[in-house]
């Protein structure tokens, strides 16, 4: 096939191995972490991928395979965040994953909001899990200069409460901690998400008014 990738460092039977590691491990119905440690130029993204498609292309595979790429998720300061947000968007993509189990695996994933962790992050993944879904850039988005003193810097913040006006005092989440702040908004303006003046994706919500 055209694009599919050739075996050059002789991979293959170290991926059948751990397939069948998986399958056997599976059956028994024990849980079993694995890092594969190699040298940059290895194989470890070969083999992650033909490991990924083999398992997916089984008849009726028992297996849910979650691919989560770290340099796709890297504005996440808190890893927690970043895999919870990973798990998330599989989730919510996922057309064939029966709901029964869309849902079990959100309930889980919404046990993170109190997780060892800390609350610390709750702002955060409250964002993620309940109030906003994937930001769309085909949308218009509102954009909220906020201000936390009299120095004039501002940090960019989105809100979808059509109720907020300038110079309204509002509780945002500050810092990769998320802690709970007051500023007030001292400009406000819509763009289409590919025209905002701060990534979509790196922008925080404000939480509510004062």
């Amino acid at each position: 096939m055209k694009n599919e990738k050739i075996d050059v460092l002789n991979r293959r039977e170290f991926v059948d191995r751990i397939i069948g590691l998986i399958e056997s491990i599976a059956q028994s119905k024990e849980h079993r972490t694995f890092a594969i440690d190699g040298e940059w130029g290895s194989g470890k993204t070969w083999v992650l991928e033909e490991i990924e498609k083999e398992l997916n292309e089984k008849e009726e595979t028992p297996f849910l395979i979650i691919h989560y790429n770290c340099w796709e998720y890297d504005f996440y300061q808190e890893p927690l965040i970043a895999i919870v947000s990973a798990l998330l968007d599989f989730v919510e993509k996922n057309k064939t994953l029966p709901s029964r189990t869309k849902g079990a695996v959100k309930k889980g994933l919404k046990k993170s909001n109190t997780s060892p962790t800390g609350k610390e992050y709750d702002w955060q993944i409250k964002e993620r899990w309940e109030d906003y879904p994937a930001p769309n850039y085909d949308d218009v988005h509102t954009y909220c200069e906020v201000a936390f003193d009299d120095s004039g810097k501002t940090f960019y913040y989105r809100t979808r409460n059509p109720e907020l006006k300038v110079g309204d005092e509002v509780y945002v989440p500050v810092g990769y901690k998320y802690q709970k702040k007051i500023g007030r908004i001292v400009s406000m303006e819509d763009f289409l998400g590919s025209e905002a003046p701060y990534p979509l994706e790196r922008t925080k919500h404000i939480i509510g008014k004062v």
